[in-house]
């Protein structure tokens, strides 16, 4: 997944990292030159030279015009529906997370607290509180640990799969 900073705008724009645009040094010459070419052509078109084309009528660079932003909207929308479907996948993870270390919390707490009103033998009842207190202490550990672990794999997980 990619992540961007959203401190700036103009850096969100010139960030090269992840960038359809400043991806490939082919589709930047690419570009350059199209641009390059259209500008030549206006110019010609501007100058009434005899190489300049001649459009009688612009139906057909409208039609291209339509085709390309469509294509463009299509494009947005489909990345903007990508990245909801991955935020809410990831809220349902540390959701499940959060779900599943809550529910052993609750177990651990009310088995200690059962342990603690019993009037069982000292040592015994000791040793399962000690086990109990250091089982939920070491869960909350490994959750920890996990919980980073995934966000790493997010933040920087191999996106070349995607």
């Amino acid at each position: 997944m990619l992540l961007y900073s959203n401190r700036s705008h103009s850096r969100l724009v010139c960030q090269i990292t992840g960038s359809v645009v400043f991806g490939d040094w082919r589709q930047i010459l690419t570009g350059l030159f199209l641009a390059a070419e259209a500008a030549g052509l206006h110019y010609l078109i501007d100058t009434e030279h005899s190489l300049a084309p001649n459009i009688p009528n612009s139906y057909g660079l409208q039609t291209l015009g339509m085709v390309v932003a469509f294509a463009t909207v299509f494009r947005v929308s489909l990345a903007w529906n990508r990245y909801w479907e991955a935020l809410t996948s990831i809220h349902n993870m540390y959701s499940k997370l959060g779900d599943a270390f809550l529910q052993f919390a609750t177990f651990c707490s009310c088995d200690l607290s059962m342990l603690k009103k019993s009037s069982a033998d000292g040592n015994s009842m000791e040793q399962k509180i000690s086990k109990l207190e250091s089982a939920l202490s070491d869960i909350q550990k490994y959750f920890s640990v996990f919980s980073a672990m995934a966000a790493n794999e997010i933040h920087h997980g191999d996106v070349q799969e995607m």
